[in-house]
C-alpha cells in the first residue's frame, strides 16, 4: 500500500506514530494491503555461503480497534482471517506468522 514503507523501519514508525498514525498514512489510498516479513539467515561457518529463509504473511491494514499483541498486531489482519493478529492466541498466531514460515523453511533445510 505504501510502496514498501515502512519496511524494516516499522519499529521506529510505530514509536513515533503509533498504530493510529500508521493507519492514517493510508487515508488517501484505496489499497490497504501489507505483509509481515521475516528473513532468517544461516551460515554453516567461515567461507560458507549464507542462506536466507524468507517468511511472509500477507494481510490488510484496518482501523485500530483492538489492543494487545506486538507492534502493529492491532491493525494487521492476516489474509483468510477476520480479526487482527492482536486477537489471536499465541498458538494460532505462531501457525501463520511470518516468523513461523521462515523457521519452518529453516527446519526443513536442516
Amino acid at each position: 500500500a505504501l510502496n514498501g514503507m515502512p519496511g524494516p523501519y516499522i519499529k521506529w514508525f510505530l514509536q513515533e506514530m503509533g498504530n493510529e498514525g500508521l493507519y492514517t498514512l493510508l487515508a488517501g489510498h484505496s489499497d490497504h494491503t501489507a505483509f509481515c516479513q521475516c528473513i532468517l539467515g544461516f551460515s554453516a561457518g567461515p567461507g560458507s555461503e549464507p542462506l536466507l529463509f524468507i517468511g511472509q504473511t500477507p494481510g490488510t491494514i484496518v482501523p485500530p480497534k483492538a489492543d494487545g499483541g506486538w507492534g502493529w498486531d492491532a491493525i494487521f489482519v492476516p489474509d483468510g482471517a477476520e480479526h487482527p493478529f492482536s486477537t489471536f492466541d499465541l498458538e494460532a498466531k505462531n501457525r501463520i506468522s511470518h516468523r513461523a514460515h521462515a523457521l519452518r523453511q529453516f527446519v526443513d533445510y536442516l
